[in-house]
């Protein structure tokens, strides 16, 4: 996905300032992550511009997913909701921590996001991601790990 290899490049307030100022640039899109995969674009007609707290300047678009697209959504959750509900606790923690360790991997892409969509101090930014995967890597005692 496109939108996924720009972001990747953008891991410092420096690079994603840079990719900002430049008009010629594609503004990014983001997308509905739905059943594992991401939704086609032509499915969302209207976007939220995610603007800069400090500057105005346009960060993003983010969907204004219709109604269609939350039903879909609600209705994937509501089919998969038997097969989570038999999986192990020891299943689930794995899968918990295998999140966290992608929040790990791109810890500073998260926070610089953050911290320009937000407008929060770096500092505070990075705090909040590892607040984050700390959520996600607490695993109860009983379940061995």
């Amino acid at each position: 996905m496109e939108t996924l290899s720009i972001l990747s490049q953008l891991n410092t307030s420096a690079r994603a300032t840079s990719y900002l100022k430049v008009p010629s640039n594609e503004t990014i899109r983001l997308q509905n992550f739905i059943e594992n995969e991401f939704l086609a674009s032509e499915h969302i007609t209207e976007w939220i511009n995610s603007r800069s707290p400090h500057s105005g300047e346009l960060l993003l678009d983010v969907p204004c997913s219709p109604p269609s697209v939350v039903d879909y959504a609600v209705n994937v959750a509501y089919r998969a909701f038997p097969a989570w509900s038999r999986t192990t606790p020891h299943e689930r923690s794995e899968i918990l921590l295998r999140i966290a360790s992608i929040l790990e991997e791109w810890k500073e892409l998260f926070a610089v996001w953050e911290n320009m969509d937000q407008g929060k101090p770096m500092l505070r930014a990075r705090a909040e991601v590892d607040h984050s995967i700390q959520h996600f890597r607490f695993v109860y005692p009983v379940f061995g790990i």
